[in-house]
């Protein structure tokens, strides 16, 4: 008879019933605010990802062009030149004469003087424009600043060479501020 009344089951008091209750909405809430913390966490970190890689991708295109640009070539052009610390203008080399090389006769490099490229960040767009011969490529969208610079404006940089400073920032879906810079270092050829 004892161990049968030990078996038996009994019903919860109403304060038992409210103090498990409590505890299972406490419970809850944290998950529930631990996981949500969690998934905020991971957007923005993606988020973070793709606006790293977008100012990457456009100062490694700015820069494997550059390379090929000069700025100690008699004249100007074709020397590389700040038009304005978010602008600047540079030439590339060209098979001007037609023969498969883009040197002449002399060993000299052709230049093609006749279409300048130009580097623009436009404020109102927040773009950074790449534009030669009446064509607009954009390299980077929310651009929130462009900063070239040469020896004229930093005499820690030599004579060939041109730094380039690109900060992109954006507005995540859940109001995040996310923003990137990048720095590049470009030696000119000579």
């Amino acid at each position: 008879m004892k161990r049968h009344s030990l078996l038996q089951r009994r019903a919860m008091t109403m304060p038992e019933l409210l103090v498990a209750s409590a505890v299972m909405s406490i419970t809850t809430i944290a998950t529930a605010r631990f996981f949500g913390s969690e998934t905020r966490f991971f957007q923005y970190s993606v988020s973070q990802s793709h606006v790293d890689s977008h100012v990457q991708i456009a100062v490694d295109s700015m820069t494997k062009e550059l390379r090929n640009a000069t700025r100690r070539a008699a004249g100007s052009p074709p020397n590389a030149s700040l038009i304005a610390a978010d602008q600047l203008r540079f030439y590339l080399p060209t098979d001007a004469d037609g023969d498969g090389f883009i040197t002449d006769a002399t060993g000299d490099t052709e230049w093609d003087d006749a279409t300048p490229i130009d580097y623009i960040y436009d404020a109102d767009t927040q773009q950074l424009q790449r534009v030669a011969g009446g064509n607009t490529r954009v390299l980077a969208t929310d651009v929130t600043a462009v900063q070239f610079d040469d020896q004229s404006s930093d005499n820690t940089l030599m004579l060939d060479e041109v730094r380039i400073q690109l900060t992109v920032q954006r507005i995540t879906t859940r109001q995040d501020v996310v923003q990137s810079t990048s720095t590049a270092i470009v030696r000119l050829r000579n």
